[in-house]
């Protein structure tokens, strides 16, 4: 049995390098994501604008939330050695690279500087992560659970932060996080069902699963609208009435 080939195990490290491809440039090797670099520069390029307390507060929470998916997944990866988890703990620290761009960007304190793993500032997150890890330590299929289910989560948890904020910069990078968590779950999803599992949706609704997880895996740099767009194109923002802006409009 130690010798069995896991073919899901393949068909994750293909999902994690088209996660990679949520930004511009050049590929990424094998279960890497783009150089932090690069996002700093999508990030720089686009307008700079103001900030409201809900804002700052959305970017301070999903930067911790993003940390919660990564150092439950490197437990996990530890205990037992599935690649799913190293991997997509890979695309997690960039999803932290991408908000942190932000963060700094607009002068903000970034709560994830020098925290240990399992370290939070927000308590709730703190409880989650411990609770996570516990539930994922009790066997192969549970960690695969709790891998599907914080992508559930990041995905509802952006999809309002989306809401909240009109801003171009962190509405693109929020978009671009939402597409990589939902090829995060399409790999999860695989692994689950390769043990004759399923998951069912805890925090999106059933319908919202069944329509990504029967979607291929996304590929490409998508706007603040999340639509396919060259990056810094400008189309589709918004300005703080709700008009659309660059030829964009409100689509």
């Amino acid at each position: 049995m130690k010798y069995r080939i896991d073919t899901s195990s393949i068909w994750v490290v293909m999902m994690v390098l088209a996660v990679g491809l949520a930004w511009p440039g050049a590929a990424p090797a094998v279960g890497q994501t783009r150089p932090a670099g690069n996002i700093e520069a999508v990030v720089s390029s686009l307008p700079f604008q103001s900030l409201n307390d809900e804002e700052k507060q959305g970017m301070r929470f999903m930067i911790e939330e993003e940390k919660l998916a990564r150092d439950v997944y490197l437990v996990l990866y530890d205990q037992w050695k599935i690649p799913a988890f190293s991997n997509i703990a890979q695309s997690e620290q960039q999803h932290m690279n991408a908000i942190r761009a932000l963060l700094t960007k607009y002068e903000l304190p970034d709560p994830t500087a020098g925290a240990e793993r399992g370290e939070f500032k927000d308590a709730d997150l703190k409880a989650l992560y411990l609770k996570l890890v516990q539930s994922g330590r009790q066997s192969e299929a549970a960690a695969l659970h709790v891998g599907a289910t914080i992508e559930d989560l990041d995905i509802r948890d952006l999809q309002e932060n989306i809401k909240k904020t009109d801003n171009q910069d962190i509405r693109t990078v929020y978009q671009n996080l939402t597409k990589g968590s939902r090829n995060h779950l399409r790999a999860f999803n695989g692994q689950i069902q390769a043990r004759g599992l399923t998951y069912q949706a805890q925090y999106i609704t059933a319908d919202e699963l069944s329509e990504i997880l029967n979607a291929p895996g996304e590929r490409g740099m998508i706007n603040d609208q999340g639509q396919a767009s060259p990056a810094g194109s400008g189309q589709g923002r918004m300005n703080k009435s709700g008009a659309g802006r660059g030829g964009g409009g409100n689509r």
